[in-house]
């Protein structure tokens, strides 16, 4: 299965960027269509799919990065945590 995923997520990427890059055009296929047929065998439907999956994981793949950096900045505004007055029997 995680295979399938690497695939899928490849094949994501390959089509985005393309698609980014508009290769249909000096590659003179007239249409997105028609390219995404030739090169990726893939319906113009399915290659918009793949362009959501590839927007999806490239969000959470930043999410994930952003995680620690967001996480210490958020510790760091933290106020400390009060000390528990009942742990020390000695307290007067």
């Amino acid at each position: 299965m995680d295979d399938v995923r690497r695939s899928v997520a490849e094949l994501a990427a390959r089509v985005r960027d393309a698609h980014t890059a508009r290769v249909w055009t000096p590659l003179d296929y007239p249409s997105w269509e028609s390219y995404c047929d030739a090169e990726f065998a893939v319906s113009r439907a399915e290659a918009y799919r793949l362009l959501d999956v590839a927007r999806t994981l490239a969000a959470m793949n930043d999410a994930v990065a952003a995680a620690p950096t967001r996480l210490a900045r958020e510790t760091a505004s933290r106020p400390p945590r009060p000390r528990s007055t009942t742990a020390s029997p000695s307290a007067p």
